[in-house]
């Protein structure tokens, strides 16, 4: 991430901001500044100081996604015994926003399963089942997913639901 040098110049913050480099742009609801911006900027050129850029730098939306976005596992055993099945790993890649990131993967929907590492950048899945009879085969659950990602700012994304589907097979 570019940071405006110290002590500002124009010329730092057109390169960290964009911009024509006229000090109009960077005003609050300037080219450059939105209106709703909390930051203390001026609001004219007037009250605006070079040195109120001093260290300041572009924000990146903060971004995440997850892969894959399916995942699956298994167990397999006699009938009427109880297993747990664990499904591969999914991982969250984040991009943008202030590191350090914290995670949170979060139930949506279908079957409630233990996410076992709930609050690591990747986790797998797991669940526990009697296998069925041999007449049935196999069993299956599904569930859905996410994971909430926060910065060290408190800027949070949720990725795209993360499909999770557990098998449970007869093998006698």
């Amino acid at each position: 991430m570019a940071t405006v040098s110290n002590p500002a110049t124009l010329s730092s913050i057109k390169a960290v901001f964009g911009g024509t480099g006229k000090l109009s742009d960077y005003v609050k609801g300037g080219a450059y500044v939105s209106s709703s911006n909390p930051a203390p900027i001026s609001t004219t050129v007037a009250g605006l100081r070079l040195s109120q850029f001093n260290g300041a730098s572009a924000s990146v939306a903060l971004t995440a996604t997850v892969s894959p976005t399916s995942v699956s596992g298994s167990y397999g055993g006699p009938t009427g015994s109880v297993g747990s099945a664990t499904s591969n790993s999914a991982a969250v890649s984040p991009a943008g926003g202030t590191p350090p990131y914290t995670y949170a993967w979060t139930y949506v929907s279908g079957q409630v399963m233990t996410a076992n590492t709930s609050t690591s950048q990747a986790t797998t899945f797991s669940y526990s089942h009697q296998v069925p009879s041999v007449t049935v085969g196999s069993i299956s659950f599904t569930g859905y997913y996410n994971c909430v990602v926060t910065d060290s700012l408190g800027a949070t994304v949720s990725t795209t639901n993360e499909t999770v589907q557990l098998f449970f097979v007869n093998t006698t």
